[in-house]
């Protein structure tokens, strides 16, 4: 099944969200209607890298988790974890869930005299604010605006500043909670209204230079899971590794972890063997590798999202299909998919306004081939 969901025309939301769905098999833990699923995000500055020549936006600014961020940040000052890219974020809900997310802004504040790198110029320099505007938003406030949600509350969990209404945008510095219902299946683009509108060649302000991603919602009790992790991190997830018998009805040959790692996996005694996976494996830290979010038995109706990843595997209730009392027009039957109730493989992509790029060599900025 293939679904596209566009923003609407008018010219603030410049951004495409697209969400594939491929089916696939997995396992996991039931989310019900009604249930909370909470975010703690922060919008950080964040340059862009497009080429290992340097090529980068070098005034971007992403939306992540704060758990993604390094230890000892504060406004103007917040970094990625090593181990993370900057990507467009990623939430996910059910129809019906309550979403609240608890929104830090850690952009550096507007200083006209401060610094940044050029945009517009001959050769990459250092100019100020004040003259870096077409490109690097005056504005620092900024939000999570989710288009075609429902507020739980009122206007104060719309993240804009719209009419006579007090503003709900979080200046630099500051901290604010939105409260959203997921009351229908989908791809919703959320993204900051602080500056959706800028002079220059980046016309989409904030939206444009990063500070957007998507709330894909759901079917009703549906799980969601990493597909793509690091080697390492997989590692950690793997309980033993089985091959198939030439005779179906006789048990496969499994082989345990520690005599996989003595001669390696691609030993040819392997051949053929693929591992089984503890989808519910936790870290160090006692949180979940390949599970989006914790969950306690304490608390069965509230999830904590610690993974924002554009891929993901989707699951119905307690590891497995989605059952036939969920009557969502997702499953509804198709000469191409016959059994839409599987799990599927879930894919966001964003198209979004072209960055004005700064390139890092003046060689490139003379060269008509591979001019900034």
């Amino acid at each position: 099944m293939t679904t596209l969901f566009k923003s609407p025309s008018w010219d603030f939301p410049k951004v495409l969200s697209i969400t594939f769905f491929l089916i696939c098999v997995s396992n996991f833990t039931n989310a019900q209607v009604g249930d909370t699923v909470y975010a703690e995000i922060a919008a950080i500055d964040q340059p862009i890298m497009y080429n290992r020549m340097g090529a980068a936006v070098p005034t971007g600014m992403i939306f992540a988790l704060v758990s993604d961020l390094e230890s000892g940040y504060s406004v103007g000052d917040a970094h990625l974890r090593t181990s993370k890219r900057p990507r467009p974020i990623v939430l996910r809900a059910n129809k019906g869930n309550v979403l609240i997310i608890k929104f830090h802004n850690l952009l550096s504040p507007y200083e006209a005299e401060d610094l940044v790198d050029a945009y517009n110029t001959t050769k990459p320099k250092k100019v100020t604010q004040s003259h870096a505007v077409k490109n690097y938003p005056v504005t620092r406030a900024a939000g999570i605006h989710i288009l075609g949600t429902e507020m739980a509350d009122d206007i104060s969990s719309d993240a804009s500043f719209n009419g006579v209404n007090a503003t709900s945008l979080a200046a630099p510095n500051e901290t604010r909670t939105y409260t959203i219902i997921a009351a229908e299946e989908g791809a919703f683009l959320l993204y900051s209204t602080g500056a959706d509108i800028q002079v220059g060649r980046t016309n989409g302000g904030q939206l444009t230079n990063g500070l957007f991603g998507s709330l894909n919602i759901q079917p009703e009790g549906a799980e969601y899971y990493r597909s793509q992790v690091t080697e390492d991190l997989l590692a950690q997830t793997i309980l033993r590794w089985e091959v198939p018998n030439a005779d179906p009805t006789e048990p496969n040959k499994i082989f345990h972890n520690d005599t996989v790692e003595k001669y390696g996996i691609y030993n040819k005694k392997f051949e053929g063997a693929f591992p089984i996976i503890d989808y519910n494996a936790l870290d160090t830290q006692g949180n979940p590798i390949l599970r989006m979010y914790t969950s306690s038995p304490d608390r069965p109706h509230y999830r904590e999202l610690i993974h924002t990843d554009l891929t993901a595997i989707i699951t119905g209730p307690n590891a497995g299909r989605f059952p036939y009392s969920e009557n969502s027009s997702s499953f509804n039957n198709v000469p191409a998919s016959p059994d839409r109730r599987q799990p599927y493989r879930e894919f966001s992509i964003h198209y979004h306004e072209a960055q004005n790029i700064v390139q890092a060599f003046p060689v490139f900025y003379n060269d008509i081939t591979g001019g900034g």
